[in-house]
């Protein structure tokens, strides 16, 4: 089947909320409407809610956004693990001797890194080489005599494991809620046609009228007043000087990061809406997470003690 192209004029994550501008000025203004014209009547703007919210659902489909939080808070678990076990070995190639390569080729700061930026899939390949390295027979016969054993690897490949199933989980979910906005574009330009109908309406009501009012049909004024409540859209509070604090999505946004400046404050602006797993980090070692609930327009206050 042939895909129809979307003829939106914005980003199709800011339908909903240009839809809820649109429709809150026409309910005020109904009867403008109506004398302007018979179609756009109080059942007219009532259906026009109800399209709304169904354009909401398939761009912002709960259960398949609730599936995916509790799959990627399970990764970012996983990842928390990952660091505390590849401390642990890192450890004990230090104390081993008669290891067949060096402490800097065992592969630890290829991992961490690729666990600190959230590059799944390059976590998995390095961990292949550190686990190879560590199981690697005259290697394993030295850190075994410092600590290490073969359950201590047989934990790091499970993790390896458990993460490879979450980040195929967590692809397949994306790509579904992917896949149900692309299936249903021509429901999304017919609701948009209506909401540039809508507005061309109200610029010709007002126009004569009052200019402000008519400001509150012009599609491009609309999305620079969301984008604008977007940029105010923050969270901040108070941690211990110079903390760092990251905020990593639960539904595919992407990972902002806050540091906190000498007086223990810290303040960030332009973050995307929705829910986060905020995590203070104290020296380099993660101290205290919480989930946070991110509302645009608006500056959450978080303190982490």
């Amino acid at each position: 089947m042939q895909k129809i192209a979307l003829k939106i004029r914005t980003r199709i994550d800011e339908i909903p909320s240009i839809g809820s501008f649109i429709i809150n000025a026409m309910t005020g203004d109904v009867i403008d409407f109506i004398a302007y014209s018979s179609i756009y009547s109080d059942p007219y703007v009532t259906d026009l809610e109800l399209e709304r919210k169904s354009i909401e659902a398939l761009i912002n489909p709960t259960q398949l956004n609730g599936e995916l939080k509790v799959i990627t808070g399970t990764i970012y678990s996983n990842q928390d693990l990952v660091t505390t076990n590849i401390n642990y070995l890192e450890g004990y190639v230090k104390r081993a001797t008669g290891l067949t390569i060096g402490l800097k080729d065992f592969g630890f700061q290829a991992v961490r890194k690729c666990n600190q930026s959230g590059d799944i899939e390059g976590l998995l390949s390095k961990m292949d080489i550190v686990t190879s390295n560590a199981g690697n027979a005259t290697n394993m016969a030295a850190l075994t005599k410092v600590g290490f054993s073969v359950a201590k690897l047989k934990t790091l490949t499970d993790l390896r494991a458990a993460l490879k199933t979450g980040n195929d989980a967590q692809n397949s979910k994306i790509n579904d809620r992917i896949t149900l906005v692309g299936n249903n574009h021509a429901a999304i330009n017919s609701f948009w046609t209506k909401m540039v109908d809508v507005c061309d309406a109200g610029q010709i009501i007002y126009q004569p009228i009052s200019t402000e009012k008519k400001q509150q049909y012009v599609v491009s004024i609309l999305i620079k007043r969301m984008r604008k409540d977007a940029a105010k859209t923050g969270i901040g509070g108070t941690v211990e000087p110079k903390a760092r604090i990251e905020f990593k999505s639960l539904t595919g946004a992407r990972k902002r990061v806050s540091n906190a400046n000498t007086k223990g404050v810290y303040d960030l602006k332009g973050i995307k809406a929705g829910e986060y797993l905020a995590t203070k980090i104290v020296k380099g070692k993660p101290n205290v997470s919480k989930n946070v609930i991110i509302v645009t327009g608006e500056s959450i206050v978080e303190n982490f003690s």
